[in-house]
């Protein structure tokens, strides 16, 4: 910078030195336009406030409480900062700036790893799959729908479960009526029973001295010891 004095006609060079003018001060800046800065800090550069039609000294140069750089002059929807920054016309509506890497795929849809693990309380452990909170066979809305309780695999406690008698055919709301009782051997003696009492379910006569387990179970022998029958019992002692 100089400074001509009148009185003289002598050439004074002068320093600009921060101390003088103030360190950073753009207004005593001699040098081309300084394109690239931001002065007003509001996203805009000096020339793209010039091609937005703002004033680079004032962030926000309409006062409507968006900065500069935030607004939309196009109203397409991409701001003027975002328009400038992709070499967009922030003032050509239909010159769109293309969406950033992965921006707006999938919309709507969950992103990886969303939407997985642990349902919350009370939904299914998958998105449809019915619920069975006793886990009798039977969902809780066919349960509603039955009238049984979702919370008790057994309702009328007849010890079939509900699931069972829905099988069955049988009434899950009345311990009157149960599951008929499978018989795979034929011997009288029910599945479950001999399983319980450890007779073989598949041999009528588990212990072959030539009476059924059943028999030998209604007479008080022992359908699992061949040298008692139902013409020799054992003896119960006291």
């Amino acid at each position: 910078m100089t400074m001509r004095l009148p009185s003289s006609g002598l050439l004074i060079a002068l320093l600009t030195a921060p101390t003088l003018f103030g360190a950073g001060c753009r207004y005593y800046y001699d040098g081309p336009p300084a394109c690239e800065e931001d002065w007003d800090d509001d996203g805009l550069t000096v020339c793209d406030e010039d091609l937005c039609g703002s004033d680079d000294e004032d962030p926000d140069s309409d006062d409507d409480g968006v900065l500069d750089g935030d607004e939309d002059n196009d109203g397409d929807g991409a701001s003027n900062g975002d328009e400038c920054d992709q070499g967009t016309d922030p003032n050509d509506s239909d010159d769109v700036p293309e969406p950033a890497e992965g921006e707006g795929e999938g919309e709507g849809e969950p992103a990886e790893g969303e939407g997985e693990g642990e349902p919350a309380e009370g939904e299914g452990e998958g998105e449809g799959e019915p619920v069975d909170t006793d886990g009798d066979g039977r969902t809780d809305a066919e349960e509603d729908d039955r009238g049984t309780d979702p919370n008790d695999a057994d309702s009328d406690d007849d010890g079939d479960s509900d699931g069972e008698e829905h099988e069955c055919g049988s009434s899950p709301l009345d311990p009157y009526f149960t599951c008929p009782v499978t018989d795979t051997d034929g011997d009288g003696f029910g599945d479950e029973d001999e399983a319980a009492r450890g007779t073989d379910p598949n041999d009528a006569d588990s212990d072959d001295d030539g009476v059924s387990d059943g028999d030998e179970v209604a007479c008080d022998s022992s359908p699992l010891d061949p040298f008692f029958t139902c013409e020799n019992p054992p003896t119960q002692c006291p």
